[in-house]
């Protein structure tokens, strides 16, 4: 998993949390899924509804790199 690269749907997703100050607001499967991924890979906080996800600084980090 951590060895693979990001989905373009995750990247995105990414990028869109960096943007927002109260974060990327989650709806959908997809987006779900793929914000779990973004989780356990460090990247991303999400809330305890799991409605939204924040960047964290490993993920400014993983965007500053790309």
């Amino acid at each position: 998993m951590s060895g693979e690269p990001l989905s373009d749907l995750a990247m995105a997703m990414l990028k869109q949390a960096a943007c927002e100050e109260r974060g990327f607001a989650l709806n959908g499967r997809d987006t779900k899924a793929a914000a779990r991924d973004l989780s356990k890979r460090g990247l991303v906080l999400i809330n305890p509804s799991v409605t939204r996800m924040k960047i964290t600084p490993a993920g400014r980090f993983v965007l500053r790199d790309n």
